[in-house]
């Protein structure tokens, strides 16, 4: 009968399923873009009410605004039914694209004040198509958009004789957009080469302490847990796990077979660890559990029961699947190397004794024997 410690852990709750970054990163994009959704909107109806007050409104201009509140509009509806962001982001872009366009012939057929006015007005949507860009688009293509535009704009401005009338006024509006467009740039190439250099760190540091068959961490991950455990005040153990015959299941049934029983017996052994435990590959055809706070005896009961279910469940190729184990409990004054180096002295012994067994060391020295509890 398992002891009381093993019957209360043996089922913990069944862990949350690991979080997406990808929808985390789309949810907060999609409340971003309402808040500033609902901002826009704001200012569009300030900027509307100012220029209908006026004593003489510019239908053209009042057109502009009317188009970019259905656009508001639409986006709200679209971001609160659930629709794709990249979707919407890319409507979003066309439209900023074709009122900035828009504003830029208004400001060419315009003259003195006006014009400045409101071309100099137009970059502030150009900024905002620019860094909308840059957020929803790879950065050559972000950065084509708004160079791109200021360009087209500024093309657009000379053939319709608004530089003309201008001068050199409107020639250093358009141009003093330039630092910020550039500025912009930088910041979003700086973010890309970050992303970039972070990404290519923590893949490299994940491949140094994941074994790439199993995809469990390999030893020297575990090194690291064992020590931070051991550094605690709590009790803990490790079991050493050893598959036996395994030289006969690559020599019968081949390496790729071998390699598949590996993985089978990792993910058979994952699904029966309880919350805290920590299995790993220490090597070759051999495992290891870390039993954070959890004693010796705790811990060969579920060595035990690891090591029933496995030979109650036959592998699908090679069949009868036995293992081996080797329990010992940290004590007062250990490190890694003796607790690691007892647990493999009682998987000796468990391998001596006939295989297909638990067996826990129940002494301090590794040369002062060891004991096989009864199943």
């Amino acid at each position: 009968m398992a002891p009381a410690t093993e019957r209360r852990r043996a089922a913990p709750a069944p862990p949350p399923p690991p979080a997406d970054p990808i929808r985390i990163m789309e949810a907060l994009r999609r409340r971003v873009y309402l808040v500033s959704t609902l901002l826009g909107v704001a200012v569009l109806l300030i900027l509307g009410g100012l220029e209908m007050f006026k004593a003489a409104p510019t239908p053209a201009l009042l057109a502009v605004y009317a188009g970019l509140l259905l656009m508001c509009g639409w986006a709200l509806v679209w971001l609160l039914r659930g629709g794709s962001v990249q979707w919407g982001e890319r409507v979003v872009i066309a439209c900023n694209v074709v009122v900035v366009l828009t504003q830029f012939v208004l400001g060419a057929r315009e003259s003195g004040p006006a014009q400045l006015l409101l071309t100099a007005s137009n970059f502030g949507f150009l900024l905002t198509v620019s860094m909308l860009g840059y957020l929803a688009l790879p950065l050559r293509a972000a950065a084509a958009l708004s160079f791109g535009t200021t360009a087209l704009g500024l093309v657009l401005t000379v053939a319709l004789g608004g530089l003309a009338r201008g001068g050199l006024d409107l020639l250093r509006v358009h141009l003093s957009a330039l630092p910020l467009l550039l500025l912009l740039y930088a910041l979003a190439w700086y973010r890309e080469r970050f992303t970039q250099e972070y990404t290519r760190r923590l893949l490299l540091e994940t491949q140094a302490h994941t074994d790439p068959l199993t995809g469990l961490p390999n030893r020297r991950a575990l090194y690291g847990r064992i020590e931070a455990a051991l550094a605690t005040a709590e009790p803990c153990s490790v079991v050493l796990l050893d598959i036996d015959h395994f030289k006969r299941v690559n020599d019968r049934y081949g390496h790729q077979t071998g390699d598949d029983v590996l993985v089978w017996v990792a993910r058979r052994l994952r699904g029966g660890l309880r919350g805290g435990d920590v299995l790993g590959r220490w090597g070759g055809e051999e495992f290891l559990l870390l039993l954070p706070g959890t004693g010796p005896e705790d811990a060969w009961a579920v060595a035990e029961r690891l090591r029933a279910e496995l030979h109650a469940t036959p592998h699908p190729e090679a069949g009868e699947v036995t293992v081996s184990l080797g329990v010992a409990g940290a004590q007062p004054g250990d490190n890694l190397a003796r607790l690691t180096v007892r647990a493999d002295t009682a998987l000796y012994q468990a391998k001596h004794q006939g295989r297909n067994r638990a067996v826990l060391l129940a002494l301090a020295r590794p040369d002062e024997g060891g004991a096989t509890l009864p199943g």
